[in-house]
């Protein structure tokens, strides 16, 4: 192959990289940006909400940066306001995360609901497992956070799969990009090293 189509076709899938990388950095800003249906501080015991649409809901905890949170001191209940029935809770193995440089989020746990009136609340027990408790306390974390800095939100859960998917696209994309710019600029070394090695 001639060596300047070589390093065009490379160039090339260098920059056809970058909108692969912008959409796969959409789809994981996706997953963490869903409309707010319900939000309790910690100031508060409960906090009232409805939904409109059926489906999987995610718990996330809502606290300033580098300050331990109270999240091993109770548990969330989510409750049907008609009958006064809890909805079964259950824990986000995978704790998506993300900030956006002052405060972070972290999903605690997902639940199922159908349409209809609920209440979350602040009940007894711990959001995270005594391992995690443990792990958390060998952080060289001081500061806690205040109470009315700390929060529950309730949004619309997004499949893990979609998280899984984007992270997978950002790493082809880096491949693409990195890859190609790399051996484009490196091309002319290749084909030194293959013509020397024809000649002998």
């Amino acid at each position: 192959m001639d060596l300047t189509l070589a390093r065009v076709l490379l160039f090339g899938l260098s920059l056809a990289g970058i909108p692969l990388l912008v959409f796969a950095i959409k789809l994981i800003r996706g997953v963490f940006t869903e409309e707010i249906v319900a939000e309790l501080p910690y100031t508060q015991k409960e906090a009232p909400f409805s939904i409109a649409t059926a489906g999987t809901y995610a718990i996330w905890q809502k606290a300033p940066l580098l300050a331990r949170t109270p999240v091993g001191e109770f548990r969330p209940e989510v409750r049907s306001s008609p009958s006064g029935r809890p909805l079964r809770l259950r824990v986000s193995w995978m704790r998506p995360s993300v900030n956006n440089g002052m405060t972070g989020r972290m999903e605690l746990f997902r639940f199922f609901a159908p349409a209809g009136d609920y209440t979350i609340a602040f009940g007894e027990g711990a959001s995270v497992s005594k391992v995690e408790l443990a792990l958390s306390a060998l952080l060289p974390i001081r500061k806690s956070a205040l109470p009315a800095d700390y929060s529950l939100q309730v949004t619309k859960a997004r499949s893990a799969f979609v998280l899984l998917a984007g992270i997978f696209l950002i790493l082809i994309a880096a491949g693409c990009i990195l890859g190609g710019f790399v051996l484009g600029i490196s091309a002319h070394q290749f084909a030194g090293q293959a013509a020397t090695a024809l000649t002998r």
